[in-house]
């Protein structure tokens, strides 16, 4: 099966994305790059470093591990809940 292109215009639009982006390449090089950042609350912190917190996140490596969220009886109750809130 052979597509041929509506118009020649199929050119036009790859050479005009090409220098859009060495327009934008050439203006990111001369501006100072900013970098992301992230800040978490105290409140986070507090919890980040909480025995509750490592606790819950090992009991929950356990589960993982264990397979117990690929049980028939979890994933019934996932779909379940999806359908209540879709109604």
């Amino acid at each position: 099966m052979n597509i041929k292109p509506l118009s020649n215009n199929s050119n036009f639009y790859q050479q005009d994305f090409k220098g859009k982006v060495s327009e934008s390449k050439e203006k990111a090089g001369s501006e100072s790059k900013v970098q992301d950042k992230l800040e978490l609350s105290d409140e986070a912190k507090k919890i980040q470093n909480s025995a509750s917190a490592t606790k819950n996140l090992d009991e929950i490596k356990a589960k993982i591990n264990s397979d117990f969220y690929n049980s028939d009886a979890v994933i019934s109750k996932v779909a379940d809940k999806i359908l209540k809130v879709l109604q």
